[in-house]
């Protein structure tokens, strides 16, 4: 089957929310408060109105298995943040949303150069995940921080 990224619509919105609110997800998350279905949708509606904000919804057919955003930042970095549905995890959906962001933003020819990833120093699974998906440690301390160079000679890896 394949596995894919789509860009996030408004009929996404539940979706994310669950996701968003799941326990795991909170406790990675450097604000753990449960988040209210108005904060949700406030965010939501400026997420998708956002210029320099790129949101994505990994699937599998037509099942939905993850979500991963883009904030671009003034010097061509984006700050990459992502999450995996419980329902998925541990099945190598991390590495696989991660390798795939990067084509995408090649293949849509997005102004992006560098990707940067901040994790919590308790959160081993995407460490991993960072490392493997070759982005380098860059600081660490509570917050683990990595980089990555978009490079348009990896396209179509």
């Amino acid at each position: 089957m394949s596995v894919y990224l789509r860009p996030a619509n408004k009929d996404d919105i539940n979706l994310l929310f669950e996701w968003a609110n799941d326990p795991t997800v909170r406790s990675n998350s450097f604000n753990s408060s449960l988040i209210t279905m108005e904060e949700h949708e406030l965010w939501f509606k400026k997420v998708l109105n956002d210029p320099n904000v790129f949101l994505f919804i990994l699937c599998s057919g037509n099942d939905c298995i993850g979500q991963i955003r883009l904030d671009k930042q003034d010097n061509g970095e984006a700050v990459v943040n992502y999450s995996i549905s419980k329902l998925y995890r541990g099945m190598g959906y991390g590495k696989i949303i991660i390798q795939l962001i990067n084509n995408t933003i090649i293949s849509l020819s997005l102004p992006i150069t560098f990707l940067i990833a901040n994790v919590k120093k308790e959160n081993m699974a995407s460490q991993l995940i960072f490392e493997r998906c070759g982005y380098k440690q860059i600081s660490e301390g509570n917050i683990i921080q990595y980089r990555c160079i978009i490079n348009n000679s990896i396209k179509g890896e």
